[in-house]
């Protein structure tokens, strides 16, 4: 057991990801006490059951072992009986993940040929170490499974750490001949070339759109509007006026005087009447816009000071995306908007391609375009919604009466109706205008309420040996809580992709669990590499604790 144990370690310091398994010709639940004792040593891993089932109690509950292992197959050669108790076996333990049903003992019989096959095998195969490296009961370290009589010799775990062995040059020579779509009959091992069953290895063409060089494009700026306020409208067409190659008016209204007033500003307007919702005008924008772009904006929303034509072109430029997310602010005064869910974060889909051919459009009201190909968010900005403040709470309930007409039970009353909700709210004024190292600022109330999930406006200077690693896979955002001793509260949070960064600061919108025991916490903002590294600790982020308190 010391022996696994430490193999087991081995592979955990070098970071391994998969399942361990001690089913290697070999009946494991013979063993159930010995491979306990190892689950309860090291609990951080992740355990594969592989059995054929003899051993399992025929009262389920009596095989809650079970729930020990990550994922558990079984291998039936019972029959239709069996079969029937591991499907009741399974709606108990979820972890079942597969019964493969046996005919008889001899279905296995396809790996007794495998040294005197005459059939000559071409193929790759990516079995060895991508889905499996055996060790036998001699601590011999196998090719694969199918290669029972060890007649390649890899290494011994007993003489040698399994880490060595994978590393080894008889190992990296073995895989690199084998790990490809066709055998290098040179140098591969004599039993691959008799196998009849290779898990054979896909030819893989490694596309970077980094390649792809960024294209400058036009946006048309549209909105559909009834005109009711139009000075408003009007000051907010003159703000589009400098980001806009085309600014498009869809006028829901026959008010003359707005036409003419709205003709000024705008460089096209088309008077449609009467269709009701905004989701009945989706097919309309695409006829009224003839830029590469289109950005849709409502007659209550402004855009946030940050966002200028240069950032949108670098935006719209970007050959690889679709469509463009971009968060919305619900403002109740001037200086102070919601912070608390559902009203934030609300991201709305805004700026997408003019090509219909890739947009599947809703039908009904609130829902959002299904749009093919690459979308991603943007942070540098925002929309300033209005609608809190510019209509009068017996204006709103009218028009969640007219929506609920729409869609009934729609539920959007509690974002109209905020008044009568438990909410948190964030005054831009109270800005503490500090910064936390590379963390610029961190938007949140001081005080918060902990029954009510709060989103975070965070602001990060990016340093430049930080900006490569953003573009890896498993690089996430994320946060800490401590203690007021500096003791830890919980360190671990939900992971946040990186936004799209153009620039050398990035903002970002985090939703943030809030400790459950009224108090004074710190919070951290910190970056995880999965497996590798937290970078606040590595030195690559400098992260300096926030105070707030949680009541």
């Amino acid at each position: 057991m010391d022996q696994i144990l430490s193999v087991i370690d081995d592979v955990a310091e070098h970071h391994f990801s998969g399942e361990i398994a001690f089913h290697y010709y070999n009946e494991p639940l013979l063993y159930l006490d010995q491979i306990q004792s190892i689950i309860e040593a090291r609990p951080q891993m992740d355990y594969l059951l592989w059995t054929n089932g003899e051993l399992l109690k025929d009262d389920i509950e009596e095989n809650a072992y079970l729930n020990l292992f990550h994922s558990i197959v079984i291998s039936n050669y019972g029959g239709e009986s069996r079969y029937r108790f591991y499907c009741e076996l399974q709606k108990r333990y979820p972890n079942i993940t597969r019964i493969i049903n046996y005919q008889s003992l001899d279905d296995l019989d396809d790996r007794k040929e495998i040294y005197t096959n005459e059939v000559r095998n071409k193929y790759g195969c990516c079995r060895p170490i991508n889905i499996e490296l055996p060790i036998d009961c001699y601590g011999d370290v196998h090719l694969c499974c199918r290669d029972w009589d060890n007649t390649y010799r890899i290494g011994n775990i007993k003489e040698t750490p399994l880490s060595e062995i994978i590393q080894s040059e008889a190992f990296l020579n073995f895989e690199a001949s084998v790990n490809q779509p066709l055998l290098d009959l040179e140098r591969c091992p004599d039993v691959c070339k008799s196998c009849t069953n290779p898990d054979r290895v896909s030819t893989f063409i490694e596309q970077d759109y980094r390649l792809l060089e960024s294209r400058e494009s036009s946006i048309s700026f549209v909105v559909v509007t009834r005109a009711i306020h139009l000075g408003r409208l009007h000051s907010l067409l003159h703000s589009l006026v400098p980001l806009k190659d085309e600014l498009c008016v869809i006028l829901d209204s026959t008010d003359q005087y707005a036409y003419e007033e709205i003709s000024k500003v705008a460089d096209r307007v088309e008077v449609m009447v009467g269709k009701g919702c905004f989701e009945a005008y989706e097919l309309d924008i695409f006829n009224i816009c003839t830029k590469d772009w289109i950005f849709r904006m409502d007659d209550d929303e402004t855009l946030s000071p940050e966002c200028t034509r240069e950032l949108l072109q670098q935006y719209v430029s970007d050959r690889t995306k679709a469509a463009y997310w971009i968060p919305r602010k619900w403002y109740i005064s001037p200086e102070e908007h919601i912070v608390t869910s559902p009203w934030m974060p609300d991201y709305q889909l805004r700026l997408y391609r003019n090509l219909p051919a890739i947009i599947e459009l809703p039908n009904c009201i609130h829902a959002s375009k299904n749009i093919m190909g690459k979308n991603a968010t943007i942070n540098q900005f925002c929309i300033q919604h209005w609608d809190l403040i510019w209509n009068s709470r017996e204006k709103r309930e009218e028009k969640v009466r007219y929506y609920e007409r729409l869609l009934p039970g729609n539920g959007c009353d509690c974002y109209y109706l905020y008044e009568t909700e438990n909410i948190g709210t964030f005054r831009e004024e109270t800005a503490d205008g500090q910064t936390y190292g590379d963390v610029l600022k961190i938007h949140l109330p001081q005080a918060m309420k902990k029954e009510l999930t709060y989103t975070a406006e965070i602001e990060l200077k990016i340093p430049e040996r930080v900006k490569p690693l953003l573009s890896k896979k498993d690089v996430f955002f994320s946060y800490h809580w401590f203690n007021q001793d500096g003791t830890i509260y919980h360190w671990d949070y939900p992971r946040f992709e990186p936004p799209v960064a153009v620039e050398d600061r990035i903002r970002l919108f985090m939703p943030i669990q809030l400790p459950e025991t009224a108090g004074e916490y710190r919070l951290q903002m910190d970056i995880v590499e999965e497996l590798v590294q937290w970078f606040s600790q590595s030195g690559l982020l400098e992260s300096h604790p926030k105070t707030f308190l949680i009541q």
